[in-house]
């Protein structure tokens, strides 16, 4: 069994320890970067001068935005959101509140639920997110009739992958651990490159990544939650490939 990590992963090192112990091969190889977005500083200060709700939709929107990190801090009222509980732990590093986050299931309908829960007439809320990144909680929120502010602060970049080859083996099946679509898109776009034999099984967070994508070159895909174990990765992977 071949595992191949193609997007960052907070629980990258304890995978990597479990892939040890089961003999499983695991790589890294990073399929996208990140670039900061410029965006109106002071448009979101004037914003966060009265009760906000704050939801960050992935680490990276904690980490580019710090520009207006102060603002937040100084926030009396309001509630901070996070997608799943390694950004709601970096929040809590930086605003040194409590976020809320999904518990089980790290996606935006399960925030949504939290969120509305919460939310009053008069509520206000401002999601920080990365450029292209889904829109399900903007449109849900608004649709409510409550005064939302968005800002992209980030942009996903696709990475070359000419030396994935490398990584890759014609003996055994191929896993690529894939969070996001400009991630897979690459990953698809090189795979239709290489020639020769390569049974390649995509391990994606939903099934919603798989949309309108070209299939020919995997083979097939397993869905796991963004909020797995190291465990249950490395579990769907031997009940795989005993089939």
């Amino acid at each position: 069994m071949n595992l191949i990590v193609l997007s960052e992963m907070s629980i990258y090192k304890e995978l990597e320890k479990y892939c040890m112990i089961e003999k499983i091969s695991i790589q890294k190889e990073i399929a996208v970067y990140t670039l900061p977005l410029e965006y109106n500083v002071e448009k979101i200060q004037s914003f966060l001068k009265e009760e906000v709700n704050i939801i960050f939709q992935s680490k990276n929107a904690i980490d580019y935005s710090i520009k207006v990190h102060a603002q937040i801090k100084d926030i009396e009222t309001g509630i901070i959101y996070c997608m799943g509980k390694y950004s709601a732990q970096k929040a809590k590093k930086i605003f040194l509140v409590q976020p809320k986050y999904p518990e089980y299931n790290y996606s935006s309908e399960q925030m949504l639920n939290i969120i509305l829960k919460d939310l009053k007439e008069e509520s206000k809320v401002l999601i920080i997110k990365g450029k292209g990144g889904r829109t399900y909680l903007e449109e849900e929120i608004k649709k409510g009739g409550f005064e939302t502010e968005v800002i992209d602060v980030y942009q996903r970049k696709p990475v070359s992958l000419k030396l994935l080859e490398n990584k890759m083996s014609k003996s055994t099946n191929n896993f690529f651990i894939v969070s996001s679509k400009v991630a897979l898109v690459n990953l698809i776009k090189y795979l239709e490159m290489l020639e020769g034999d390569y049974k390649s099984i995509v391990i994606v967070p939903n099934i919603r990544l798989l949309e309108n994508i070209s299939k020919d070159k995997i083979n097939d895909n397993i869905i796991i939650n963004n909020s797995a174990k190291p465990l249950e990765y490395i579990n769907a992977i031997k009940e795989y490939n005993e089939r």
